[in-house]
This record gives C-alpha cells, sequence and structure tokens, in this order.
C-alpha cells in the first residue's frame, strides 16, 4: 500500500517530493508518455477491483456505472494527452515588439512542481486520476487527498499507483476532514480542487494564508 495516514507522515512526504522534483525538475516527454502508458495499462488491470471496491464503498453501485464513470473517462484522457502532448510542450514563439523585432522570443513551458489534488466521494477514480493525468502530462509530481469515505477505493487506487509511481512521484493520502484541512495548507505549487463551493472558499482561504 503506498498512502500517507498522518500529518506528521504527510508534512515529510511532502517535503521529499519538493526535494526530488528539485533534483530532476523537467522529465523528458519520452519519461512522461512511459508514466501513462503505464499507468493505462494499471486502470485495465485493476478494473475489477475499483468496481468491486466502489461497490462496497456505496453499498450498490454497477459495475457499468463505474466503468462508464470513472474508468473509462480516464483512459480516454490518458490517450488524448499521449497524443497532444509533443505540441503542448513545443515552445511558443512571440512578438518580441518593434524595439527588439531582430530578436527571437519564445515561451517555453515547465512543470510546476508538486500539485495537490483534493478528490471527492462520489467520483473517486475520474477525479484523482483525471487530475492526476494532467499533473503527470505537465512534468510534476502529485500527492492526492482521497475522500476518508471511499476507503476501499482509497487502498484499490492507492496498491495501483503504486504499481506505475515511485513513491516521490505520486502518493495517495487517507484521513478525516481534519487531515483535508492541514492537506490544504502545504506549500503545493499547484492545488486542484473538486467539491462544493462552500469547501472551495474555504480552501481558497486556507491557500491564501500560505
Amino acid at each position: 500500500m503506498n498512502s500517507i495516514t498522518t500529518l506528521e507522515m504527510m508534512q515529510s512526504h511532502h517535503k521529499k517530493m519538493k526535494k526530488a522534483y528539485s533534483l530532476k525538475p523537467m522529465p523528458s516527454m519520452d519519461s512522461r508518455i512511459q508514466k501513462l502508458t503505464s499507468l493505462r495499462q494499471a486502470l485495465i488491470d485493476y478494473s475489477d477491483r475499483i468496481c468491486e471496491s466502489m461497490n462496497k464503498d456505496y453499498g450498490q453501485r454497477s459495475t457499468q456505472d463505474t466503468l462508464i464513470a470513472d474508468v473509462l473517462p480516464c483512459i480516454a484522457n490518458i490517450d488524448y494527452s499521449i497524443e497532444n502532448i509533443a505540441q503542448w510542450m513545443a515552445p511558443s514563439v512571440r512578438s518580441a515588439g518593434a524595439l527588439l523585432s531582430l530578436s527571437n522570443v519564445e515561451v517555453v513551458y515547465q512543470p510546476k512542481g508538486v500539485v495537490g489534488i483534493v478528490t471527492p466521494w462520489n467520483f473517486p477514480i475520474m477525479l484523482s486520476v483525471g487530475p492526476l493525468i494532467s499533473a503527470i502530462t505537465a512534468g510534476n509530481r502529485a500527492m492526492i487527498k482521497m475522500s476518508e469515505f471511499t476507503p476501499n477505493t482509497n487502498k484499490v487506487l492507492s496498491d495501483m499507483l503504486a504499481q506505475v509511481f515511485d513513491k516521490d512521484e505520486v502518493v495517495v493520502v487517507e484521513g478525516e476532514a481534519g487531515l483535508s484541512a492541514e492537506f490544504t495548507s502545504l506549500a503545493f505549487d499547484h492545488l486542484l480542487f473538486t467539491g462544493s463551493t462552500a469547501v472551495g472558499r474555504l480552501v481558497m482561504k486556507q491557500r491564501h494564508k500560505t
């Protein structure tokens, strides 16, 4: 299992991931594609376990619902990302203006660093793996805070991601609402939140403090 369950573990691991990113801040396109391809295969390999775990967490959820709403959109997202990653990573040529008309100006797109992903209970795979795909495509590392209401799904997700990523690349965080508040206060380079407007405002206020 590749998950973190305490505040001390979470804070310590965040520091380790920041350090790991500083040592390798610009992963190649090939390495990103390799990770995405491995994640795609893992989703297929773990699809039965994902369906079973979500059925347990919800009391009753059909295999078809989980495949259509959670698993297949992630696979499609990976395919789309692999197809377009070269274009997204390519430098963008910009005008230098009249005074610097002889200059060449480019925008070179770089990863942000360590990304935090806050996932709600209702679509725990699509709303965790979906943002993760974007983070990996952009060359980032990620910590994923899962809902405490989907413990079985959290374990399967954690096991699945451990098959694809090193622990300083991607990790799952589990815990109650109090740990979620501490999670959003970490000095992430980018934070992705899915949830209610009310909670979103609290997250935004917490982020403003950091």
